[in-house]
């Protein structure tokens, strides 16, 4: 399969009747035992997430914990220092000049705020996604159509591509 090869073909047709009933027997034994549990192998198996990344609570949690608080100190704390500090010049330039620096720097430190919530916010989608994809993959090993695929000789790589619709009726369709 590395080279870019199909998947070994493989029919019932050559089988032997004591494959064939050995094969007929495994699948039934293996569909009600597994079966059982299909409720919660189809909901792994659909490969979403459990649970989903809201942008709408990282802006609530960012206005809430992060850009109230520093606009309350910003206009409590900074902006009186910087008043308080300049005395006789209060309405100089130069109070005028540093209020501007300051707002521009907290303007500064809540874009760099939010630009780190949004981009952890990414990362968290990409590996609740990666997590979802992994979960499926290990409960597609035990569905009973891939446990027959592999009693019968296949790979794990080629189960998986036995994964597209039609592919596993056209190797097990003789014994279903």
């Amino acid at each position: 399969m590395a080279g870019g090869g199909s998947p070994k073909t493989k029919t019932a047709s050559s089988w032997t009747p004591e494959q064939h009933t050995a094969a007929k027997n495994l699948l039934g034994y293996l569909t009600p035992k597994i079966g059982r549990y299909q409720g919660q192998l189809d909901t792994l198996m659909s490969g979403e997430p459990s649970t989903a990344v809201n942008p709408a609570i990282t802006e609530q949690y960012f206005t809430e914990s992060i850009y109230n608080p520093a606009m309350r100190n910003f206009e409590n704390v900074t902006l009186p220092a910087i008043g308080e500090s300049m005395g006789r010049n209060y309405w100089g330039t130069a109070r005028r000049d540093a209020e501007q620096t300051a707002r521009e720097n907290l303007t500064s430190d809540l874009t760099s705020q939010l630009a780190k919530l949004t981009y952890a916010d990414e990362q968290a989608g990409r590996q609740l996604k990666e997590s979802a994809m992994d979960r499926m993959l290990n409960a597609y090993r035990y569905s009973p159509e891939m446990q027959m695929l592999s009693m019968l000789g296949y790979s794990p790589q080629e189960t998986i591509m036995y994964q597209q619709p039609g592919l596993i009726s056209s190797v097990l369709g003789p014994l279903l």
